[in-house]
């Protein structure tokens, strides 16, 4: 079972509405806040939410990433610092 994700970005403010809307329509629920982070949670699962100086600047994401297949569908979302998610569905 996964137990939590940690996405680290460069401005919280820009990033915690554009990624929890995502994590709302995906059965999360508002779980923490604190001033440079925020989660949701679903059962035991978080995702973090969290502005870092940890980053590696100016690292190209893959505009292209493998989707598990034809009998499977991806949606591809970015946010204004380029950072992705890949959402991928089975068994279409």
């Amino acid at each position: 079972m996964l137990h939590h994700v940690e996405l680290w970005v460069a401005d919280l403010g820009r990033a915690a509405p554009q990624w929890g809307w995502l994590l709302e329509r995906l059965g999360c629920e508002p779980y923490q806040s604190w001033p440079a982070g925020r989660s949701w949670r679903t059962g035991e699962t978080y995702v973090v939410v969290e502005q870092s100086s940890a980053l590696c600047p100016d690292t190209a994401h893959d505009r292209h990433p493998h989707a598990g297949g034809t009998d499977h569908c991806a949606a591809y979302l970015e946010n204004e610092d380029g950072f992705e998610v890949e959402l991928v569905a089975g068994g279409m």
